[in-house]
């Protein structure tokens, strides 16, 4: 028997080479470096959109505050009251971008009851609603701030003292002589 010609029999077997082993592994190497950013900013877009709805939730309850407690007795300055809505435009809490509150993400958060209406919506109720407990801060610099806007009529018979006046008839008519109070709640990384 003769053994000239076997190794025809091997040559005509086709396999994987090296080259093609190494181009498939690295294929399947970018498919799965694609799916894992993907599965990452998913996870990412999950948070984000959780904090955002949080923060919606939050904002909605210091929002129904100052509907609710706006005419509220905050104390009394000799025999002149002064209101929950007198508090947060007043010119030494309110400063000239008009932010009538403020909650600095790197102190922490009073947790006694405070002596005025002001005092426990703002120091107590607010700052523990807006803490780190409940919304994650971008940093030690973060800043939560609630402005107030108050809007009132420009005609003789108001004797309201307020910033913007308006002098349109429908404002009139739809307001009358009474104060509106517009607040937008933000936050910014100062």
């Amino acid at each position: 028997m003769e053994m000239s010609g076997s190794g025809d029999k091997f040559s005509k077997i086709s396999g994987v080479t090296l080259l093609e082993a190494l181009m498939a592994t690295a294929v399947v190497a970018i498919g799965f470096i694609a799916v894992f950013q993907m599965v990452n900013y998913s996870v990412q877009s999950i948070d984000s959109s959780s904090e955002r709805t949080k923060a919606n939730f939050l904002v909605s309850m210091v929002a129904e505050d100052l509907i609710s407690d706006k005419n509220s007795l905050s104390r009394k300055d000799g025999n002149k009251n002064i209101y929950f809505k007198d508090e947060l435009i007043d010119g030494k809490v309110r400063d000239s971008d008009f932010k009538s509150w403020k909650f600095d993400c790197s102190k922490t958060v009073a947790s006694d009851k405070k002596e005025t209406a002001y005092a426990n919506k703002t120091e107590v109720k607010w700052k523990n609603r807006l803490s780190k407990k409940r919304l994650k801060c971008r940093g030690d610099k973060d800043l939560r701030f609630l402005k107030v806007f108050d809007i009132c009529s420009d005609k003789p018979s108001s004797k309201k003292n307020c910033k913007f006046k308006n002098s349109t008839n429908e404002f009139y008519e739809n307001s009358g002589d009474s104060l509106m109070l517009i607040g937008k709640n933000a936050s910014s990384n100062e």
